[in-house]
């Protein structure tokens, strides 16, 4: 995990090919996925998906790794998760915010208008 929160890509890889779990969570429910996505680790986000990362588990409080990425305002890493299939209706436990709210959170931000428009097309792409 501080592989991912470090941007360490060719560390999270090498573990990753030593069989390291993808899905491990720490005691509060985070996981690489979701620390990577908060940090803006592309790179690493990619990884983990091609190595069976599950796009929408959540963490204690209900946040997925669209949402972090989200309202950390890291486009690159929302485009790549949404094409990954990850659930754009998804609300966490603790806001009841989906991806969308937290990223209208950073609405000052022009990566923050960015996420927002990738979002929204998400959303409507799955209402057709």
């Amino acid at each position: 995990m501080h592989a991912s929160i470090r941007g360490h890509t060719a560390v999270a890889k090498t573990l990753l090919a030593a069989g390291a779990s993808v899905d491990l969570q720490n005691a509060h429910g985070t996981n690489a996925l979701i620390l990577a996505a908060a940090h803006g680790a592309t790179p690493i986000a990619a990884a983990l998906l091609a190595a069976g990362a599950s796009v929408d588990l959540t963490g204690t409080d209900g946040a997925t790794a669209l949402m972090r990425a989200a309202e950390e305002s890291h486009a690159y890493v929302v485009d790549l998760l949404l094409k990954a299939g990850a659930n754009v209706a998804l609300k966490d436990k603790a806001e009841r915010k989906t991806a969308l709210d937290w990223a209208r959170s950073r609405a000052g931000a022009d990566e923050g208008h960015q996420v927002q428009a990738l979002l929204r097309a998400a959303a409507a792409a799955k209402e057709l």
